[in-house]
């Protein structure tokens, strides 16, 4: 077991030049949607190395809809870069039920696959009265040719490409979530709209911060 544990030291390990498959430069605008910087907190830097990469943006239409994107690009140390998108949001003080793996349609390059969660938590509006929010979360990993909506399909991804290819691939996780606003706003919308949203969104976004080395499917 020692002797198996000690070829880790030995594997391909990731460097900050390597290719990857995403681009960082978020587009300011999309389609209806106009989309302004979020910044990076100091703690996010710190806990996932200095060679992290970041990217992140909220976007807005015309009807008041927010969307958040954010783009985390491991740097050369999987181990602290990348880790499953639900480890935050919980310590955020989400609850999240079970997540749903799913393939939504990219129009004109194929299919992604993804993982859908439903996040609640309590919070305040302006009189200061609790109420309870919900949040759609889509999230996936992109590596420098592959797409996977899994965390852990991505480490078995990674364990067949350093063991049996001798590479590694840096991977980018994508994050793409909104509130549900049904019965909060005038003209809110329910699970079923944000999720079809968010799909369109996603649709329209995914062409141009992929890479043309990844492979839809």
């Amino acid at each position: 077991m020692l002797g198996g544990l000690s070829m880790v030291f030995f594997l391909p390990k990731a460097h900050e030049n390597d290719p990857v498959g995403i681009r960082l430069a978020l587009p300011e605008l999309l389609g209806e949607w106009s989309g302004r910087d979020v910044a990076i907190t100091e703690k996010e830097m710190s806990v996932l190395g200095p060679e992290t990469r970041f990217a992140r943006k909220d976007y807005e239409n015309a009807f008041g809809d927010v969307i958040h994107v954010s783009i985390v690009l491991a740097g050369p140390d999987m181990m602290t870069s990348i880790h499953r998108p639900e480890r935050c949001l919980e310590a955020q003080g989400w609850q999240l039920a079970p997540g749903d793996e799913r393939q939504i349609d990219i129009p004109g390059h194929g299919r992604m696959p993804i993982t859908r969660l439903h996040n609640t938590r309590m919070a305040k509006i302006g009189d200061g009265q609790p109420f309870r929010l919900d949040n759609i979360c889509d999230y996936w990993f992109a590596g420098r040719n592959e797409l996977t909506g899994s965390h852990w399909s991505r480490v078995r991804i990674d364990a067949r490409d350093r063991i049996v290819h001798h590479f590694m691939q840096r991977w980018a996780m994508i994050l793409v979530s909104c509130d549900i606003t049904a019965g909060r706003e005038k003209f809110g919308r329910d699970e079923a709209q944000t999720n079809a949203m968010l799909e369109k969104f996603i649709g329209q976004l995914a062409p141009l911060i992929h890479e043309d080395s990844v492979k839809y499917r």
